[in-house]
């Protein structure tokens, strides 16, 4: 979708509530479903990303035994902590932009939306009290808020058309250790997922700690917590196993 496309779609979106919502108001219930679907989309976005990483050798997340790749591949694109590592925001299903535009004609829509807008704020802190969550508070005709969910489901965010967030699989850059404590993890995972998803999202979780964002007293934490948990994981792996 180009510049212009979007801005079309936006000025559409507003002409749909004219006579509805205030002309001053109007972008507030707008923009709340362009985030949601923005969200939506870094957020099935990023799933791609990591099943396909399992398959990509440059991937913190490459798994050597093909037998044991698709299994792996659902278990980390479920996990809220690889979602994290990235700073994407994480969107429950049930609060995402197409569960809720295949509800589009239900007379409740207002407050499903309303409701899935809370709980990606519980989800994600950094989003607590900042998003649009006043659908139900508006005096639309019926079925006026499914069309404009229907007119915004043309909006795309996807970072490998349009760059608006590299989630990509090319934006991987975790260090040999990193990929090389996975690789240990993944043959345990089949036999003792729990120990390998706790130790898993350890490393995760220090990976997405960037060098260039830390401060000095930070980055030796990052190191420190990093170094431990790469010493750690046969140990944590041969203690579940026995």
């Amino acid at each position: 979708m180009t510049n212009e496309e979007f801005k079309r779609t936006l000025w559409e979106a507003a002409d749909k509530l004219r006579g509805s919502v205030a002309a001053a108001t109007y972008k507030y219930p707008v923009l709340g479903l362009v985030f949601l679907k923005y969200v939506s989309d870094m957020f099935d976005a990023q799933g791609r990303a990591i099943r396909h990483g399992v398959s990509e050798p440059q991937s913190p997340y490459y798994v050597d035994d093909k037998g044991m790749r698709s299994e792996l591949a659902e278990q980390f694109a479920t996990d809220k902590t690889f979602y994290d590592a990235d700073n994407v925001f994480w969107v429950q299903p049930k609060a995402h932009f197409n569960t809720l535009l295949a509800q589009a004609a239900a007379p409740d829509l207002a407050q499903k939306l309303d409701k899935a807008l809370g709980e990606i704020e519980a989800e994600n802190p950094s989003l607590k009290g900042v998003l649009y969550r006043e659908f139900s508070r508006l005096e639309l005709e019926p079925g006026k808020l499914g069309e404009l969910m229907q007119l915004l489901a043309r909006l795309s965010f996807d970072p490998e058309r349009h760059g608006s967030r590299d989630v990509s699989p090319r934006r991987w850059s975790r260090s040999p250790a990193t990929r090389a404590t996975f690789a240990t993890i993944a043959p345990a995972a089949r036999t003792h997922p729990t120990a390998a998803r706790s130790l898993s999202r350890t490393l995760v979780s220090t990976a997405a700690m960037q060098p260039a964002t830390l401060t000095p007293a930070s980055r030796m934490k990052a190191t420190t917590a990093g170094s431990t948990a790469l010493s750690a994981a046969p140990m944590k792996l041969a203690s579940a196993a026995s």
